[in-house]
Protein backbone atom coordinates (compact mmCIF):
# COMPACT_ATOMS: atom_id res chain seq x y z
CA UNK A 1 0.00 0.00 0.00
CA UNK A 2 1.18 3.54 -1.16
CA UNK A 3 0.43 5.42 2.04
CA UNK A 4 2.57 2.92 4.49
CA UNK A 5 5.54 2.89 2.18
CA UNK A 6 7.54 5.26 3.71
CA UNK A 7 5.63 4.44 6.91
CA UNK A 8 8.09 3.22 10.43
CA UNK A 9 6.53 1.31 12.32
CA UNK A 10 6.74 1.08 16.14
CA UNK A 11 9.43 -1.23 16.92
CA UNK A 12 11.69 0.12 14.03
CA UNK A 13 10.86 3.88 16.21
CA UNK A 14 12.61 2.17 19.20
CA UNK A 15 15.10 0.80 17.38
CA UNK A 16 15.68 4.44 16.30
CA UNK A 17 15.34 6.10 19.88
CA UNK A 18 17.59 2.76 21.06
CA UNK A 19 20.36 4.05 18.68
CA UNK A 20 20.43 7.59 18.60
CA UNK A 21 20.57 7.51 22.68
CA UNK A 22 23.74 5.19 22.10
CA UNK A 23 25.09 7.60 19.17
CA UNK A 24 24.67 10.73 21.02
CA UNK A 25 24.11 10.66 24.66
CA UNK A 26 20.41 12.48 24.11
CA UNK A 27 16.99 12.16 23.00
CA UNK A 28 15.92 12.70 19.73
CA UNK A 29 13.85 15.98 20.46
CA UNK A 30 17.09 17.55 21.81
CA UNK A 31 18.81 17.33 18.74
CA UNK A 32 19.50 20.18 16.21
CA UNK A 33 18.49 19.29 12.73
CA UNK A 34 21.59 18.50 11.71
CA UNK A 35 22.25 16.61 14.58
CA UNK A 36 19.39 14.29 13.75
CA UNK A 37 20.14 14.04 10.43
CA UNK A 38 23.47 12.67 11.56
CA UNK A 39 22.33 10.08 13.49
CA UNK A 40 19.85 9.37 11.00
CA UNK A 41 22.07 8.51 8.12
CA UNK A 42 24.47 6.31 10.95
CA UNK A 43 21.53 4.62 11.61
CA UNK A 44 20.49 3.28 8.56
CA UNK A 45 24.19 2.37 7.64
CA UNK A 46 24.77 0.75 10.85
CA UNK A 47 21.11 -0.90 10.56
CA UNK A 48 20.63 -2.16 7.16
CA UNK A 49 23.38 -4.97 5.32
CA UNK A 50 23.53 -3.84 1.33
CA UNK A 51 23.07 -6.90 -0.56
CA UNK A 52 23.68 -5.25 -4.02
CA UNK A 53 23.89 -8.82 -5.92
CA UNK A 54 20.70 -9.47 -7.09
CA UNK A 55 18.82 -11.39 -9.74
CA UNK A 56 15.23 -9.32 -9.51
CA UNK A 57 14.00 -6.72 -6.97
CA UNK A 58 10.79 -5.28 -6.41
CA UNK A 59 10.80 -2.17 -3.79
CA UNK A 60 8.89 -2.48 -0.67
CA UNK A 61 9.34 0.58 0.98
CA UNK A 62 9.62 0.30 4.95
CA UNK A 63 6.98 -1.27 6.02
CA UNK A 64 8.50 -4.95 6.47
CA UNK A 65 11.99 -3.78 6.67
CA UNK A 66 13.13 -5.25 9.81
CA UNK A 67 12.30 -8.35 7.46
CA UNK A 68 15.04 -8.07 4.89
CA UNK A 69 17.26 -5.58 7.04
CA UNK A 70 19.99 -8.23 6.37
CA UNK A 71 19.55 -8.51 2.59
CA UNK A 72 18.71 -4.77 1.83
CA UNK A 73 19.33 -2.94 -1.43
CA UNK A 74 20.22 1.20 -2.25
CA UNK A 75 16.86 1.48 -2.28
CA UNK A 76 16.32 0.60 1.00
CA UNK A 77 18.70 2.37 2.73
CA UNK A 78 17.22 5.30 0.97
CA UNK A 79 13.65 4.25 1.36
CA UNK A 80 14.26 4.04 5.51
CA UNK A 81 16.14 7.61 5.76
CA UNK A 82 13.29 9.22 3.91
CA UNK A 83 10.54 7.40 6.21
CA UNK A 84 12.83 7.96 9.64
CA UNK A 85 12.88 11.99 8.35
CA UNK A 86 8.96 12.14 7.61
CA UNK A 87 8.27 10.11 10.99
CA UNK A 88 9.93 13.21 12.76
CA UNK A 89 8.85 15.88 11.08
CA UNK A 90 11.30 16.78 8.68
CA UNK A 91 10.81 16.84 4.63
CA UNK A 92 12.17 14.45 2.61
CA UNK A 93 12.37 13.18 -0.94
CA UNK A 94 13.98 10.47 -3.05
CA UNK A 95 15.86 11.70 -6.61
CA UNK A 96 17.01 8.94 -8.72
CA UNK A 97 19.86 9.71 -10.87
CA UNK A 98 23.14 8.90 -11.95
CA UNK A 99 26.11 8.78 -9.92
CA UNK A 100 29.39 10.39 -12.11
CA UNK A 101 32.69 8.62 -11.61
CA UNK A 102 34.69 10.79 -9.02
CA UNK A 103 37.41 10.02 -6.41
CA UNK A 104 35.59 7.50 -5.05
CA UNK A 105 33.78 5.92 -8.13
CA UNK A 106 35.29 4.64 -11.18
CA UNK A 107 31.81 4.02 -13.26
CA UNK A 108 28.97 6.01 -13.82
CA UNK A 109 25.95 4.42 -12.93
CA UNK A 110 21.96 4.73 -12.46
CA UNK A 111 21.54 5.10 -8.91
CA UNK A 112 19.10 6.45 -5.92
CA UNK A 113 19.58 8.90 -3.12
CA UNK A 114 17.79 11.11 -0.59
CA UNK A 115 16.67 14.75 -0.09
CA UNK A 116 15.92 16.22 2.87
CA UNK A 117 15.51 20.24 3.63
CA UNK A 118 17.47 21.91 6.28
CA UNK A 119 16.24 25.38 7.25
CA UNK A 120 18.67 27.75 6.35
CA UNK A 121 20.72 25.55 3.77
CA UNK A 122 18.23 24.36 1.78
CA UNK A 123 17.65 20.21 0.16
CA UNK A 124 20.96 18.25 1.24
CA UNK A 125 21.74 14.77 -0.18
CA UNK A 126 22.37 11.87 2.07
CA UNK A 127 23.42 9.07 0.05
CA UNK A 128 24.15 6.00 2.79
CA UNK A 129 23.94 3.24 -0.03
CA UNK A 130 26.99 5.21 -1.68
CA UNK A 131 28.74 5.21 1.46
CA UNK A 132 27.95 1.52 2.10
CA UNK A 133 28.95 0.69 -1.51
CA UNK A 134 32.28 2.91 -1.48
CA UNK A 135 33.50 1.97 2.04
CA UNK A 136 33.77 5.95 2.41
CA UNK A 137 32.29 8.35 4.80
CA UNK A 138 30.01 10.82 2.36
CA UNK A 139 27.90 12.00 5.06
CA UNK A 140 29.75 15.93 4.75
CA UNK A 141 30.37 15.12 0.73
CA UNK A 142 29.35 17.73 -1.72
CA UNK A 143 27.75 15.26 -4.32
CA UNK A 144 28.83 17.37 -7.19
CA UNK A 145 28.54 13.85 -8.68
CA UNK A 146 25.23 13.28 -8.54
CA UNK A 147 23.31 13.72 -11.63
CA UNK A 148 19.47 14.03 -10.71
CA UNK A 149 17.07 13.17 -13.04
CA UNK A 150 13.69 12.40 -11.37
CA UNK A 151 12.56 13.69 -8.32
CA UNK A 152 9.72 11.69 -6.19
CA UNK A 153 8.35 13.83 -3.33
CA UNK A 154 4.80 12.42 -2.36
CA UNK A 155 4.46 9.46 -4.32
CA UNK A 156 7.77 6.79 -3.88
CA UNK A 157 7.19 5.13 -7.10
CA UNK A 158 6.58 7.11 -9.84
CA UNK A 159 7.23 8.63 -12.04
CA UNK A 160 9.57 5.88 -13.29
CA UNK A 161 12.25 6.48 -15.40
CA UNK A 162 11.63 5.04 -18.57
CA UNK A 163 14.92 3.20 -19.42
CA UNK A 164 16.01 -0.30 -20.42
CA UNK A 165 19.30 -1.64 -18.94
CA UNK A 166 22.06 -2.79 -20.78
CA UNK A 167 24.33 -4.00 -18.40
CA UNK A 168 24.62 -2.82 -14.07
CA UNK A 169 26.03 0.20 -15.20
CA UNK A 170 24.31 1.53 -18.49
CA UNK A 171 20.83 1.84 -19.57
CA UNK A 172 19.00 3.36 -22.34
CA UNK A 173 16.54 5.82 -21.67
CA UNK A 174 12.97 5.32 -24.35
CA UNK A 175 10.00 7.63 -24.41
CA UNK A 176 7.71 5.27 -23.49
CA UNK A 177 8.25 1.16 -22.72
CA UNK A 178 6.51 0.32 -25.93
CA UNK A 179 8.04 3.03 -28.16
CA UNK A 180 11.84 2.47 -29.91
CA UNK A 181 14.75 3.39 -27.66
CA UNK A 182 15.98 6.41 -27.98
CA UNK A 183 19.75 7.40 -26.88
CA UNK A 184 20.01 10.45 -25.21
CA UNK A 185 23.29 12.25 -24.94
CA UNK A 186 23.95 14.64 -21.74
CA UNK A 187 27.32 17.20 -21.40
CA UNK A 188 27.92 18.78 -17.74
CA UNK A 189 29.59 21.77 -17.36
CA UNK A 190 32.14 21.78 -14.45
CA UNK A 191 35.88 21.63 -14.70
CA UNK A 192 35.13 17.85 -16.15
CA UNK A 193 32.79 16.68 -19.32
CA UNK A 194 31.05 13.77 -18.70
CA UNK A 195 28.89 12.30 -22.35
CA UNK A 196 26.24 9.75 -21.75
CA UNK A 197 25.52 7.64 -24.31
Amino acid sequence: MLSDFWSVSDSLKANFRTYVRSYTGRNIEELTDKEFFAANYYFVLNFLTLDAERDSYIRLGTENILDRRKKAYPEDFTDLFIAISREYGYPARMVTGYVLPSEDISEKFLHYWAETWIEGDGWKIYDPALNKLTGTDLENHNFSDHLALIVHETDPISPIIPAQFVDKYKFTVAETFDDPVINYSVEIETDRTYSFD
